[in-house]
């Protein structure tokens, strides 16, 4: 970890700074490239996670410094275990990509999420994250939980966006898709019966009938309550959790003695939700980063 320390303190920021001043020739000098390399590398060396990504650019190009995959490895995964966001995000793709030892999908979502979740960071990029995020989510084909979760991501995405944009649309192109793909689960009935119910319910007020997302998932929730009855629509509106548990009532009878017993589905996750817990939408997200904002 950086140290803090009062004779350090002033440490990364002079460096980087002395390293963008070398490296543009901004000092009205001319260009410097290996003092830049130089002072990148006192900061990384000092543990700040922007000299060990930007350590890492150099030696993945290998333009200033010989080319060392090896090297670059190893300041990136320093980087990224301080949670830098540039540097998680790459260590994903190249574990989404097979390009490193040991890579593998498992360990890139868990890097696309924590990507997602990581507060402070631009909301583009972490939509951007999101959609991958989804997209490995959706390779499981002929698993509907998965693939609920993953349509659940581009929804949220594109609603942050305001359905404009590349990323919106890309968010809408994902999410056609698999909205095709998981009606077609339900109505060949693969999976439980909680499984189906809860795809039916992120299908129906989450997504229009083409698959795209709706903008406004409140709005979508009141269009559903309206489909289904008015004496619903209170419910619905007081929480999207409760609304859930209503369709699996009603939708599963056979699941209605165990539901108020508090022991399967929604009901036995009725619990408090903490904002940095998971969202009980299944987005993959922190509560407080999605509907607990």
């Amino acid at each position: 970890m950086p140290n803090h320390s009062p004779g350090n303190r002033l440490h990364y920021p002079r460096t980087l700074k002395l390293s963008a001043t070398e490296n543009g020739g901004t000092s009205g000098g001319p260009e410097n490239p290996k003092a830049a390399l130089e002072y990148t590398r006192k900061s990384a060396e000092a543990g700040y996670p922007t000299g060990q990504f930007n350590l890492y650019v150099y030696y993945s190009n290998g333009a200033i410094i010989e080319k060392n995959e090896t090297e670059a490895l190893v300041w990136l995964k320093k980087a990224a275990e301080q949670n830098f966001f540039a540097a998680l995000f790459r260590l994903a793709e190249l574990n989404r990509d097979g390009l490193i030892d040991g890579s593998s999908p498992a360990v890139a979502e868990e890097l696309f999420s924590r990507c997602m979740n990581l507060a402070g960071s631009d909301s583009h990029l972490q939509n951007a994250a999101a959609l991958q995020y989804a997209w490995l989510l959706s390779r499981s084909s002929e698993n509907i939980a998965r693939l609920t979760r993953a349509a659940v991501v581009p929804q949220r995405c594109y609603e942050d966006e305001g359905g404009a944009g590349d990323i919106a649309k890309a968010c809408a192109d994902i999410s056609i898709g698999l909205v095709g793909r998981i009606r077609d689960l339900i109505r060949a009935h693969k999976g439980t019966a909680e499984e189906i119910v809860v795809a039916e319910f992120h299908v129906r007020y989450m997504f229009e009938n083409d698959g795209k997302p709706v903008l406004s998932r409140s709005a979508g929730l009141d269009a559903y309550s309206r489909e289904l009855g008015k004496a619903v629509v209170a419910k619905a509106r007081l929480s999207p959790q409760l609304y859930q548990e209503y369709l699996m009532k009603t939708l599963n009878p056979e699941l209605s003695k165990t539901l108020a017993l508090g022991t399967v589905g929604v009901a036995a996750r009725r619990v408090k939700v903490g904002r940095n817990e998971k969202c009980i939408c299944g987005s993959g997200r922190k509560s407080k980063l999605c509907c607990g904002r």
